[in-house]
């Protein structure tokens, strides 16, 4: 399937890998599990007049979310087993830094894309003419290539799965791996027999890994997300504030500071809102 690049806005996946190198995706053989692996849960929570069901319990289950879960256990659980068997030496500190990457919202999200699988989700109407965040696309993104794997297991072939990390865990298609090696190597202590601490797994890719920096600073006191037309920068300030600050076009329009992003930012807009409003329009 000869597939555009995912869109430019995602965030990129937290571990490279060479796209053209990449296994085959095993089918889904039963085609009730292929439909629900496919199906969010918003096409079946309306009722025939558009209007939201009162009982939701009936929609999880039968949607994508059910298989969400055993999904993620799955790839959890099996490529922490096959880290083990690739990067032999490595510490348990390097192991799981090197599992959080691959099993990122951010890397599912890109693998999904290039098997496919968000153009096949089966949305409600409604959501499918509404535009969503960057955030929200990959994380659908991502829970899709979960679910997916969550069909497989309730066919009750785990085989299949492992079959699928014995060829994507290798360097071929994840070059950082071949570079971890190498330092794990020349940063073993040959007389103690204890590997150096390290503060974090190098990847050999800079980009990657100023990505994974802003990623990390964004998760922490300071985030900062762009739009096509605006951007807003959101600080912790000392005293417990958020401070938030509204660009356009390279300009600051607004500040706003509150105890929550959301009513920092409420401030910034109101205060923009105030300068490109006559005060007769505003209540």
């Amino acid at each position: 399937m000869d597939l555009p690049p995912p869109p430019a806005s995602w965030a990129p996946p937290s571990v490279d890998f060479v796209r053209s190198a990449l296994p085959s995706l095993p089918p889904i053989q039963d085609p009730e599990l292929a439909r629900q692996a496919r199906t969010m849960k918003s096409s079946l929570s309306l009722d025939a007049d558009g209007t939201e069901k009162r009982e939701l319990r009936a929609a999880e289950l039968g949607s994508n979310e059910r298989l969400e879960w055993p999904g993620d256990v799955a790839l959890h659980f099996y490529i922490s087993d096959r880290l083990q068997a690739v990067v032999p030496r490595a510490t348990v500190g390097e192991l799981s830094d090197l599992r959080g990457r691959l099993t990122s919202n951010r890397t599912f999200s890109h693998l999904s894309w290039h098997y496919g699988i968000p153009r096949e989700l089966i949305f409600s109407q409604r959501d499918s003419n509404c535009r969503s965040s960057r955030e929200e696309d990959q994380r659908i993104a991502a829970n899709a290539f979960e679910a997916h794997w969550g069909a497989l297991f309730a066919s009750g072939d785990a085989s299949l799965m492992l079959d699928w990390l014995d060829q994507f865990l290798k360097p071929t298609v994840i070059p950082a791996l071949d570079h971890i090696e190498k330092t794990i190597d020349t940063e073993y202590d040959g007389t103690s027999g204890v590997p150096q601490k390290r503060p974090r797994l190098e990847t050999g890719d800079p980009v990657r890994e100023l990505a994974d920096a802003e990623h990390r600073t964004s998760s922490g006191r300071r985030t900062v997300t762009e739009r096509s037309n605006h951007k807003w920068i959101d600080e912790f300030k000392p005293g417990q504030r958020w401070c938030s600050t509204l660009e356009i076009g390279g300009q600051v329009v607004g500040m706003g500071t509150g105890n929550k992003i959301n009513s920092a930012r409420e401030v910034a807009l109101e205060q923009w809102i105030e300068t490109v409003l006559p005060s007769s329009s505003r209540g």
